[in-house]
C-alpha cells in the first residue's frame, strides 16, 4: 500500500454518514503512544475522519501484545459511541480490533479471530455495521466475512466477542479467491462489496447464510472502502486512482447510486501522507 491513510480512513466510511464530515481534529491518546512520525514514514495515520475525526500519526503499543507496534491498520468504524480500529502488529505479528472513545482515547483491545484467514496478513479489512443488532461485521481476504457481538452491559465500556465466521457466495466475477477489502451494509439489509477496482458485488444475509445477489460493473475507481450515506440514501466510496500524467495516487470520496453502481458526480479530495 502506497499510502497508509487510504485503508484507515476507509473504514470510517463502513458505519457512518458522510454528511457528518466534520473538518476538526482530536488528539488520539493512549498508553504507550510514542512520538508521532513523520508523514514520510507513518505508522499508524488517521485522517480527518466521519462525525468526529482522529488526525494523528503515532506508533501505537497495546494489548493484546503489549510493547508491539500497531502498524497495519485498514479499518475503522463508527458505532454506539467508540470508535473501532482494526489492524496488525509489525510485519506479520497478531491482528486485534481496537476500542476507542469519541475523544481518541484508547479504551481496550479484541482479538480478531482469523479463522479461515490464517494466511492473512492484514486481518480485517474494512467494516460494515448493523446498529440495531449490536454487530459489526468484517470483510478479509479468501470471500472470508466475520460477524462481531457487542454488548454494551458488559463491563464498563462494554465487549466485543467473535460470533461466526461465513464465506460469501461464489456469483457473477465474484471468484473464490475475492478480498473482501470495501464493505457497507445499508438500511434495508444490502451488503455492498468492492476489490479496488473490481465490479460492485452485492449480497443478502438471511441469518444463517449470505446470498449472491448480483453485481454492478465497476465504476473504474479503485475502492478501499465503502459507506452507506442513511441521509441521501447513497454510497460513497473512499478511493485511490492515479491521476492523468502521474504516478501517485489520487485519494478521493466518490458518491455511488446504490440502485445502478454509477458514480453521481459529487466527489471531493482526500489528503494522503507517504
Amino acid at each position: 500500500m502506497k499510502f497508509p491513510l487510504a485503508p484507515l480512513v476507509s473504514a470510517c466510511l463502513a458505519s457512518v454518514s458522510v454528511a457528518q464530515f466534520e473538518d476538526r481534529a482530536v488528539p488520539l491518546t493512549h498508553p504507550g503512544v510514542l512520538t508521532p512520525t513523520s508523514t514520510t514514514a507513518p505508522a499508524m495515520l488517521l485522517g480527518s475522519q466521519l462525525a468526529g475525526p482522529i488526525d494523528v500519526q503515532s506508533v501505537i503499543t497495546t494489548p493484546p501484545t503489549p510493547g508491539t507496534q500497531w502498524n497495519r491498520l485498514l479499518s475503522c468504524a463508527r458505532a454506539w459511541g467508540y470508535y473501532w480500529v482494526a489492524g496488525g502488529a509489525g510485519t506479520g505479528g497478531a491482528v486485534a480490533i481496537h476500542q476507542y472513545d469519541l475523544s481518541g482515547a484508547f479504551v481496550q483491545s479484541f482479538t480478531q479471530d482469523m479463522t479461515q484467514a490464517t494466511a492473512s496478513q492484514w486481518g480485517v479489512r474494512d467494516f460494515a455495521v448493523d446498529h440495531a443488532n449490536f454487530t459489526l461485521w468484517a470483510g478479509m481476504e479468501g470471500r472470508v466475512m466475520k460477524r462481531y457481538t457487542f454488548n454494551p452491559a458488559a463491563g464498563p465500556n462494554g465487549t466485543l466477542s467473535y460470533t461466526s465466521t461465513y464465506l460469501l457466495p461464489i456469483g457473477g466475477t465474484f471468484a473464490s479467491s475475492a478480498t473482501v477489502r470495501a464493505l457497507a451494509l445499508d438500511n434495508a439489509g444490502t451488503f455492498y462489496v468492492k476489490n479496488f477496482n473490481s465490479a460492485m458485488w452485492k449480497f443478502t444475509f438471511n441469518g444463517t447464510a449470505f446470498a449472491y445477489a448480483g453485481e454492478y460493473v465497476g465504476n473504474t475507481k479503485a475502492s478501499y472502502g465503502i459507506g452507506f450515506d442513511a441521509f441521501t440514501g447513497t454510497l460513497w466510496q473512499f478511493d485511490q486512482n492515479s491521476p492523468l500524467g502521474g504516478t501517485a495516487n489520487l485519494v478521493e470520496f466518490n458518491e455511488v447510486d446504490k440502485a445502478t453502481g454509477t458514480l453521481t458526480g459529487r466527489t471531493f479530495l482526500g489528503f494522503a501522507a507517504g
